[in-house]
């Protein structure tokens, strides 16, 4: 087991173990962390999200992402969690679809915005030297118990001290059975993460699938939480919840197109639309273009990469457009 691994057999009842009743304590218990909030309004503010900069990723917090299948909801988790391991934290990821080797490769390729020559082997273990005790991989692949799940995140957040706490995805933890226990395992998935959450003072990011949309949707033709497939409990539980829209159409039309123009890439690849922000109400939306070399999603159509990783260790170049070679690509898309 490398220095990266939390292994199931480690975290076994690190919260499934705990006493689940409820506790009654004194209001004044409060007061310190109330006072110092007061004198310092920005402690508990949060980190600004890099793919969503309007929208701040606040500790005790738990923040649902729901896409369609292929929708790049697992990318867009990767490159938060590079984003916050350079703003010093430490994260966790649970991906029970992904093999894990994956989705280190991937984030690799995203941290050096390309992927990596035969003669650049290195290059891996200076990636592992940068986000050494920062960066920990749950290694279970499949359907998962719930409990084993819970057990993982709080081992991470509460031993690991894991700022911020992916898990990818929620169905893999509700099998089957009939709608209504369905929607009760669905309800006690979320509304158990959301404990931790404020256990550990973590900001955990679960990821939801959507309904079947219709492929002929365009940007302007949102889906929103109501549209998470399953109980309704798993919007309403979250603090947060953002919608991952993959622009089909666009690469339907780019596809039947024998020049494509930046005129026609105006319209984003990927819109995410924040659909709730119980902390202030406040709702967003952010256009989003795919970079396919990098796998990164940039802010603009110029496709600018973002620094994942310091530029003395990747040499990305921050400036440098990529929308020519966006133009370029026969087939659009990233799958």
């Amino acid at each position: 087991m490398s220095s990266f691994d939390i292994n199931p057999e480690d975290v076994k009842g690190f919260w499934s173990d705990r006493d689940p009743s409820p506790s009654i304590i004194p209001a004044a218990s409060f007061q310190t962390g109330l006072m110092e909030q007061v004198l310092d309004p920005d402690l508990n503010a949060g980190e600004k999200c890099p793919i969503l900069p309007t929208f701040s990723l606040r500790p005790g917090e738990l923040t649902v992402w729901a896409g369609n299948n292929g929708a790049g909801k697992s990318a867009l988790m990767s490159q938060i969690a590079l984003s916050m391991m350079m703003n010093g934290d430490s994260v966790c990821l649970l991906s029970f679809e992904m093999d894990p080797k994956e989705t280190i490769m991937q984030m690799i390729r995203m941290a050096y915005g390309r992927s990596l020559l035969r003669t650049e082997a290195d290059k891996v273990s200076k990636f592992f030297d940068w986000c050494e005790k920062r960066f920990w991989i749950y290694r279970n692949r499949g359907d998962i118990h719930p409990n084993h799940c819970f057990d993982a995140v709080a081992y991470a957040a509460g031993e690991k001290k894991c700022r911020h706490v992916f898990v990818d995805n929620l169905m893999m933890l509700t099998g089957g059975g009939s709608s209504d226990q369905l929607f009760q395992s669905q309800r006690k998935v979320v509304d158990t993460l959301k404990r931790i959450s404020v256990e550990f003072s973590a900001h955990i990011h679960l990821v939801a699938h959507l309904r079947k949309l219709n492929s002929n949707q365009t940007a302007n033709e949102l889906p929103d939480r109501y549209s998470i497939s399953g109980s309704a409990d798993i919007s309403n539980l979250a603090d947060n919840v953002v919608i991952v829209f993959r622009n089909y159409k666009k690469e339907k039309e780019a596809q039947d197109m024998k020049t494509k123009n930046a005129g026609w890439d105006q319209d984003a690849d990927t819109v995410l639309f924040l659909d709730k922000q119980r902390k202030n109400g406040r709702l967003a939306k952010q256009k989003l273009w795919y970079e396919r070399g990098s796998s990164q999603f940039c802010l603009s159509p110029e496709r600018q990469l973002m620094e994942l990783m310091p530029r003395s260790i990747s040499g990305i170049d921050t400036t440098r457009s990529h929308q020519a070679e966006a133009l370029y690509e026969k087939a659009p898309g990233w799958l």
